[in-house]
């Protein structure tokens, strides 16, 4: 009697938890967010998991024609694997141009609350940018990633096609490989062209031939 409570407490927790928490935790890997407090992800994870296993449970019952028992193993993992796909796929949908211009009108957040990598994403694919340090050294290089967003926390980006700009020849060094780079040693940031989106710049860089962040 003891197991079988305990299953069933283990069970309510995945179903009541779980598929929110993975679908939450999918989706920041695509949009960037800002790391949440215990108390808050918990809450969210409660609100996110009731429309997901509702609607795993009718699913699996019109395709199978028997009730979910959430204690099966198989269940669980198939619950779970629903869950990432949802949080994947609302990831995918949140980042399309329409539903966008949608959310600004309505003044939502943007799907991506790391600045910087949105103004990234706004690059062409393997456009370089110009990055001036705090000793106004320069070198430019094109963004692939950086560590997790965390307000408040020190960020850390990589870089790659590296060139160094050098000031008595005036020319561009190239260098191999790539350079990981503290955040907190950049002054500004250039692009070669103005950051927007079909006509709206989001407020994100003031419209000009070039872009500075």
């Amino acid at each position: 009697m003891e197991s079988y409570l305990s299953l069933q407490g283990i069970a309510g927790i995945i179903a009541f938890l779980l598929p929110g928490y993975f679908a939450i935790k999918t989706y920041s890997l695509v949009n960037s967010k800002s790391e949440r407090d215990f108390s808050a992800l918990l809450l969210e994870s409660a609100v996110f998991s009731v429309p997901i296993a509702s609607f795993y449970g009718y699913i699996f019952e019109s395709i199978t024609g028997k009730r979910v028992v959430s204690t099966d193993p198989l269940h669980v993992i198939t619950l779970i694997l629903v869950s990432i796909l949802v949080g994947y796929t609302a990831a995918k949908i949140r980042n399309l141009k329409y539903v966008q211009k949608i959310a600004n009108r309505f003044s939502l957040p943007d799907a991506d609350e790391d600045f910087l990598q949105r103004c990234f994403k706004l690059l062409d694919k393997n456009e370089p940018v110009a990055i001036t340090l705090a000793d106004n050294d320069v070198f430019s290089g094109t963004p692939r990633s950086g560590n997790v967003f965390k307000s408040g926390y020190p960020r850390q980006y990589y870089f790659d096609n590296i060139a160094w700009y050098n000031k008595a020849t005036k020319k561009w060094d190239e260098h191999p490989g790539s350079l990981i780079l503290d955040l907190s040693q950049v002054k500004y940031i250039e692009t070669a062209k103005t950051l927007e989106t079909e006509g709206k710049n989001n407020g994100i860089i003031p419209k000009k031939t070039a872009s500075r962040i």
